[in-house]
Protein backbone atom coordinates (compact mmCIF):
# COMPACT_ATOMS: atom_id res chain seq x y z
CA UNK A 1 0.00 0.00 0.00
CA UNK A 2 1.39 3.41 -0.89
CA UNK A 3 0.50 6.37 0.47
CA UNK A 4 0.92 10.26 -0.86
CA UNK A 5 3.86 11.99 -0.67
CA UNK A 6 3.11 15.98 -0.86
CA UNK A 7 5.90 18.06 -2.71
CA UNK A 8 5.79 21.90 -2.03
CA UNK A 9 8.59 24.42 -2.52
CA UNK A 10 10.28 23.40 0.49
CA UNK A 11 11.34 19.51 0.03
CA UNK A 12 11.23 18.78 -3.75
CA UNK A 13 15.11 18.83 -4.79
CA UNK A 14 17.33 16.52 -5.26
CA UNK A 15 20.80 16.95 -5.82
CA UNK A 16 23.41 14.21 -7.18
CA UNK A 17 27.16 14.55 -8.93
CA UNK A 18 28.99 12.66 -11.78
CA UNK A 19 32.42 11.83 -10.11
CA UNK A 20 34.21 11.41 -13.71
CA UNK A 21 33.06 15.52 -14.51
CA UNK A 22 32.66 16.33 -10.83
CA UNK A 23 29.82 18.12 -12.27
CA UNK A 24 27.02 18.57 -9.38
CA UNK A 25 23.30 19.06 -10.61
CA UNK A 26 20.03 19.78 -9.08
CA UNK A 27 16.60 18.82 -10.04
CA UNK A 28 13.49 19.99 -9.02
CA UNK A 29 9.76 18.38 -9.50
CA UNK A 30 6.47 20.07 -9.24
CA UNK A 31 4.42 20.38 -6.37
CA UNK A 32 2.13 18.06 -5.84
CA UNK A 33 1.29 14.47 -4.32
CA UNK A 34 3.70 11.81 -5.84
CA UNK A 35 3.48 7.82 -5.16
CA UNK A 36 6.65 5.98 -4.87
CA UNK A 37 6.25 3.98 -8.14
CA UNK A 38 8.76 3.95 -11.09
CA UNK A 39 5.59 3.59 -13.79
CA UNK A 40 4.73 6.29 -16.60
CA UNK A 41 2.04 4.25 -17.91
CA UNK A 42 -1.11 6.58 -18.72
CA UNK A 43 -3.40 4.38 -16.72
CA UNK A 44 -1.96 5.38 -13.76
CA UNK A 45 -1.16 8.89 -14.90
CA UNK A 46 -3.53 10.82 -11.95
CA UNK A 47 -1.01 9.28 -9.14
CA UNK A 48 2.06 10.05 -10.59
CA UNK A 49 5.24 8.23 -9.04
CA UNK A 50 8.25 9.90 -7.59
CA UNK A 51 10.87 7.81 -8.57
CA UNK A 52 9.31 7.88 -12.63
CA UNK A 53 9.29 12.03 -12.36
CA UNK A 54 13.08 12.10 -10.70
CA UNK A 55 14.20 9.38 -13.35
CA UNK A 56 12.64 11.73 -16.26
CA UNK A 57 14.41 14.83 -14.37
CA UNK A 58 17.51 13.31 -13.59
CA UNK A 59 17.71 12.42 -17.31
CA UNK A 60 17.46 15.85 -18.47
CA UNK A 61 20.58 17.05 -16.64
CA UNK A 62 23.07 13.87 -16.58
CA UNK A 63 25.82 14.10 -19.37
CA UNK A 64 27.42 10.99 -18.67
CA UNK A 65 24.98 8.14 -17.05
CA UNK A 66 21.59 6.89 -18.26
CA UNK A 67 19.73 6.42 -14.74
CA UNK A 68 17.67 4.41 -13.44
CA UNK A 69 15.53 3.77 -10.31
CA UNK A 70 15.05 0.18 -9.65
CA UNK A 71 14.10 -2.22 -6.40
CA UNK A 72 16.98 -3.74 -4.54
CA UNK A 73 17.30 -5.09 -1.34
CA UNK A 74 18.38 -2.90 1.80
CA UNK A 75 22.25 -3.17 2.83
CA UNK A 76 21.34 -3.07 6.38
CA UNK A 77 17.54 -4.41 6.34
CA UNK A 78 19.31 -7.67 4.27
CA UNK A 79 16.29 -10.11 5.50
CA UNK A 80 13.69 -7.43 3.90
CA UNK A 81 14.57 -8.86 0.28
CA UNK A 82 13.92 -6.37 -2.56
CA UNK A 83 12.56 -3.68 -0.03
CA UNK A 84 14.54 -1.22 -0.99
CA UNK A 85 15.43 0.89 -3.74
CA UNK A 86 18.52 1.73 -5.40
CA UNK A 87 19.78 4.55 -8.55
CA UNK A 88 21.29 2.94 -11.06
CA UNK A 89 24.23 4.47 -13.46
CA UNK A 90 25.16 2.64 -16.58
CA UNK A 91 28.44 4.37 -17.39
CA UNK A 92 30.68 5.63 -14.29
CA UNK A 93 30.58 6.29 -11.05
CA UNK A 94 28.28 9.05 -9.23
CA UNK A 95 26.51 10.35 -5.59
CA UNK A 96 23.58 11.32 -4.33
CA UNK A 97 24.41 15.02 -2.44
CA UNK A 98 22.26 14.29 0.99
CA UNK A 99 24.87 16.56 2.64
CA UNK A 100 24.04 19.50 -0.15
CA UNK A 101 22.21 22.51 0.91
CA UNK A 102 20.10 22.60 -1.81
CA UNK A 103 18.80 18.72 -1.17
CA UNK A 104 15.37 19.25 0.28
CA UNK A 105 13.79 16.04 -0.36
CA UNK A 106 12.62 13.35 2.65
CA UNK A 107 15.91 11.06 2.39
CA UNK A 108 13.58 8.23 3.73
CA UNK A 109 12.24 8.10 0.16
CA UNK A 110 15.06 6.80 -0.87
CA UNK A 111 16.05 3.99 1.49
CA UNK A 112 18.12 6.22 4.01
CA UNK A 113 17.40 7.24 7.57
CA UNK A 114 15.35 10.78 8.04
CA UNK A 115 18.73 12.21 9.60
CA UNK A 116 20.83 11.03 6.36
CA UNK A 117 23.75 14.01 6.56
CA UNK A 118 26.22 12.68 4.50
CA UNK A 119 26.36 12.13 0.70
CA UNK A 120 26.39 8.49 -1.03
CA UNK A 121 28.69 7.68 -3.21
CA UNK A 122 28.01 4.61 -6.03
CA UNK A 123 29.63 1.31 -5.92
CA UNK A 124 30.47 -1.13 -8.58
CA UNK A 125 28.34 -3.99 -9.36
CA UNK A 126 29.14 -5.31 -12.39
CA UNK A 127 29.41 -3.47 -15.65
CA UNK A 128 26.63 -0.35 -14.05
CA UNK A 129 27.29 1.54 -10.73
CA UNK A 130 24.76 1.59 -7.74
CA UNK A 131 23.09 3.70 -5.08
CA UNK A 132 21.49 1.23 -3.10
CA UNK A 133 19.12 2.44 0.13
CA UNK A 134 20.43 1.07 3.66
CA UNK A 135 16.61 0.68 4.80
CA UNK A 136 13.44 0.04 3.32
CA UNK A 137 11.72 2.51 0.77
CA UNK A 138 9.06 4.80 2.85
CA UNK A 139 5.55 5.62 2.25
CA UNK A 140 4.84 2.14 1.85
CA UNK A 141 3.69 -0.67 3.99
CA UNK A 142 4.25 -3.73 2.65
CA UNK A 143 2.38 -6.90 4.46
CA UNK A 144 4.69 -9.04 6.80
CA UNK A 145 2.71 -11.51 8.11
CA UNK A 146 4.12 -14.69 9.94
CA UNK A 147 1.37 -16.37 8.68
CA UNK A 148 0.24 -16.90 4.35
CA UNK A 149 2.91 -16.14 2.85
CA UNK A 150 2.85 -12.29 3.74
CA UNK A 151 -0.71 -11.17 2.05
CA UNK A 152 -4.04 -10.98 3.48
CA UNK A 153 -5.79 -13.33 5.47
CA UNK A 154 -8.86 -12.35 3.81
CA UNK A 155 -9.03 -9.36 1.29
CA UNK A 156 -12.83 -9.82 0.00
CA UNK A 157 -15.01 -7.34 -1.89
CA UNK A 158 -18.54 -5.88 -0.25
CA UNK A 159 -20.74 -3.22 -1.41
CA UNK A 160 -22.76 -0.79 0.55
CA UNK A 161 -25.84 1.40 -0.18
CA UNK A 162 -26.25 5.30 0.48
CA UNK A 163 -29.42 6.57 1.00
CA UNK A 164 -28.87 10.47 0.67
CA UNK A 165 -32.21 12.98 0.76
CA UNK A 166 -30.98 15.14 -2.44
CA UNK A 167 -33.96 17.84 -2.14
CA UNK A 168 -36.40 19.21 -0.39
CA UNK A 169 -39.64 21.99 -1.07
CA UNK A 170 -41.67 24.29 0.96
CA UNK A 171 -44.57 21.34 0.92
CA UNK A 172 -42.32 18.76 2.63
CA UNK A 173 -41.47 16.67 -0.44
CA UNK A 174 -37.87 15.68 -1.12
CA UNK A 175 -36.20 12.83 -3.32
CA UNK A 176 -34.15 9.77 -1.99
CA UNK A 177 -31.42 9.31 -4.05
CA UNK A 178 -29.45 5.62 -3.39
CA UNK A 179 -25.83 5.03 -3.85
CA UNK A 180 -23.88 2.32 -4.03
CA UNK A 181 -20.18 2.21 -3.05
CA UNK A 182 -17.54 -0.64 -3.30
CA UNK A 183 -15.75 -1.47 -0.46
CA UNK A 184 -12.23 -3.24 0.36
CA UNK A 185 -11.78 -4.64 4.36
CA UNK A 186 -8.48 -6.20 4.26
CA UNK A 187 -7.59 -8.50 7.17
CA UNK A 188 -3.94 -9.11 8.28
CA UNK A 189 -2.88 -11.19 11.39
CA UNK A 190 0.41 -12.04 12.95
CA UNK A 191 2.72 -8.91 12.22
CA UNK A 192 5.80 -8.41 13.78
CA UNK A 193 5.54 -5.17 16.01
CA UNK A 194 8.36 -3.24 13.99
CA UNK A 195 6.28 -3.71 11.09
CA UNK A 196 3.36 -1.91 13.27
CA UNK A 197 4.81 0.48 15.55
CA UNK A 198 7.73 2.98 14.30
CA UNK A 199 9.28 3.04 17.62
CA UNK A 200 9.27 -0.71 18.53
CA UNK A 201 12.08 -0.38 15.15
CA UNK A 202 14.20 1.50 17.20
CA UNK A 203 14.14 -1.06 19.46
CA UNK A 204 17.31 -3.63 18.92
CA UNK A 205 14.89 -6.54 20.68
CA UNK A 206 11.70 -5.77 18.43
CA UNK A 207 14.36 -4.86 15.28
CA UNK A 208 15.91 -8.46 15.75
CA UNK A 209 12.01 -10.26 15.31
CA UNK A 210 10.65 -8.10 12.75
CA UNK A 211 14.13 -8.77 10.52
CA UNK A 212 15.10 -5.07 9.96
CA UNK A 213 17.38 -2.84 11.18
CA UNK A 214 17.71 -1.07 14.39
CA UNK A 215 16.10 2.15 13.28
CA UNK A 216 14.50 0.79 9.79
CA UNK A 217 11.02 1.71 11.25
CA UNK A 218 10.03 2.81 6.94
CA UNK A 219 7.31 -0.21 6.83
CA UNK A 220 5.87 0.48 10.60
CA UNK A 221 2.10 0.34 9.90
CA UNK A 222 1.77 3.72 12.21
CA UNK A 223 2.55 5.80 8.87
CA UNK A 224 -0.24 4.08 6.47
CA UNK A 225 -2.72 4.63 9.69
CA UNK A 226 -2.13 8.01 9.66
CA UNK A 227 -2.80 8.81 5.88
CA UNK A 228 -6.26 6.83 6.12
CA UNK A 229 -6.66 8.83 9.34
CA UNK A 230 -5.73 12.43 7.26
CA UNK A 231 -8.46 10.90 4.66
CA UNK A 232 -5.20 10.64 2.15
CA UNK A 233 -5.61 8.04 -0.71
CA UNK A 234 -3.91 4.97 -0.85
CA UNK A 235 -3.03 3.08 -3.80
CA UNK A 236 -2.85 -1.10 -3.08
CA UNK A 237 -1.32 -3.70 -5.54
CA UNK A 238 -2.56 -7.09 -4.56
CA UNK A 239 -0.50 -10.24 -4.22
CA UNK A 240 2.29 -8.55 -6.05
CA UNK A 241 4.52 -11.54 -4.29
CA UNK A 242 8.48 -11.20 -3.32
CA UNK A 243 9.51 -8.81 -5.72
CA UNK A 244 7.98 -5.72 -6.95
CA UNK A 245 9.32 -3.97 -9.87
CA UNK A 246 8.57 -0.38 -8.74
CA UNK A 247 5.77 -0.64 -11.23
CA UNK A 248 1.74 -0.34 -10.91
CA UNK A 249 -0.04 -0.56 -14.22
CA UNK A 250 1.42 -4.76 -15.06
CA UNK A 251 0.06 -5.47 -11.62
CA UNK A 252 -3.45 -5.59 -10.27
CA UNK A 253 -4.59 -2.29 -7.85
CA UNK A 254 -6.81 -0.02 -6.41
CA UNK A 255 -6.87 3.32 -5.49
CA UNK A 256 -8.57 3.47 -1.65
CA UNK A 257 -9.56 5.74 0.93
CA UNK A 258 -10.48 4.64 4.30
CA UNK A 259 -14.01 3.56 5.14
CA UNK A 260 -16.44 3.88 8.00
CA UNK A 261 -15.03 5.47 11.48
CA UNK A 262 -11.63 4.76 11.97
CA UNK A 263 -10.32 4.98 15.77
CA UNK A 264 -8.63 8.05 16.61
CA UNK A 265 -5.86 6.38 18.93
CA UNK A 266 -3.87 3.53 17.06
CA UNK A 267 -3.79 0.88 19.70
CA UNK A 268 -7.85 0.74 19.09
CA UNK A 269 -7.05 -0.28 15.69
CA UNK A 270 -4.97 -3.27 16.10
CA UNK A 271 -5.41 -6.12 18.30
CA UNK A 272 -2.48 -7.92 20.11
CA UNK A 273 -2.56 -11.39 19.15
CA UNK A 274 0.46 -13.02 21.39
CA UNK A 275 2.85 -10.57 23.30
CA UNK A 276 6.10 -13.00 22.80
CA UNK A 277 7.29 -10.73 20.42
CA UNK A 278 4.57 -8.78 20.02
CA UNK A 279 1.94 -9.93 17.25
CA UNK A 280 -0.67 -8.01 16.04
CA UNK A 281 -3.44 -8.41 13.68
CA UNK A 282 -5.92 -5.60 12.44
CA UNK A 283 -8.60 -4.68 9.76
CA UNK A 284 -7.83 -1.99 7.12
CA UNK A 285 -11.76 -0.66 6.23
CA UNK A 286 -11.65 0.87 2.87
CA UNK A 287 -13.49 2.30 -0.07
CA UNK A 288 -12.53 1.83 -3.78
CA UNK A 289 -12.19 4.98 -5.75
CA UNK A 290 -10.56 3.53 -8.40
CA UNK A 291 -9.22 0.94 -10.28
CA UNK A 292 -8.48 -0.96 -13.87
CA UNK A 293 -7.71 -4.01 -13.18
CA UNK A 294 -9.84 -5.35 -10.66
CA UNK A 295 -9.19 -7.47 -8.33
CA UNK A 296 -11.92 -10.31 -8.36
CA UNK A 297 -11.97 -11.25 -4.93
Amino acid sequence: MLFGIELDSTNNTFVFTETGTATTFTVTLEAGEYFTHNDTDGSVSAYPGIFAALETAIGAEATTNAFTFDVTTPTESTEQLYHGVQLVGDTATFSIDFADASFTMDSRIFGFPATQAADVSAISAGATFVVQSAFQIFAQWRSVCRHGDNHASEKRRDRRMITEDSHQDEGDRFVLVHKSQKLRPMRYQFVRAAHVWAEAASEEDFAVVGDVATGDDHNALEYLWLAFRKNQKVLVLHNVGEVWDLKVSTHTWEMVKRSGVWADRFMQFLRVKNRSGENYSFTVETAVLDNVSVYSH
